[in-house]
């Protein structure tokens, strides 16, 4: 688990929530609503029970678990968030390959201020 400042995971979310939060005319709108309140009160009082999950494949970053809990951070104005760093290849279940199979072309290239963090 790594710290790593909100400002710099931003670029690498899977989805943006706050922009289907504040799209009235999204149908799931009012539900992430419904749910990024009551996280957020959450988060506030007892922090973050899990860390994120940022997904790494070839110079390429996702944020595949956390996108929510992200939304909150910015809310809340986290300066940091917790977060486990996984490398697609030595992920030892298939399964869990093939799920994030459909998530791989919506990676972004790693840039300077996340590859900081990557540095072992």
């Amino acid at each position: 688990m790594k710290l790593i400042p909100t400002s710099v995971i931003l670029k690498f979310r899977e989805f943006d929530r706050e922009t289907v939060y504040h799209n009235p005319y999204a149908c799931i709108g009012g539900l992430i609503r419904t749910n990024l309140d009551s996280l957020s009160k959450d988060i506030q009082e007892n922090g973050f029970k899990n860390n994120f999950t940022l997904l790494i494949k070839n110079n390429k970053a996702l944020l595949v678990d956390g996108n929510n809990r992200l939304a909150c951070a910015l809310r809340l104005n986290i300066q940091s968030v917790p977060v486990d760093i996984e490398y697609y290849d030595k992920l030892p279940d298939d399964s869990y390959k093939l799920y994030l199979g459909d998530k791989l072309h919506k990676m972004i290239k790693i840039d300077s201020k996340l590859n900081q963090f990557l540095i072992k």
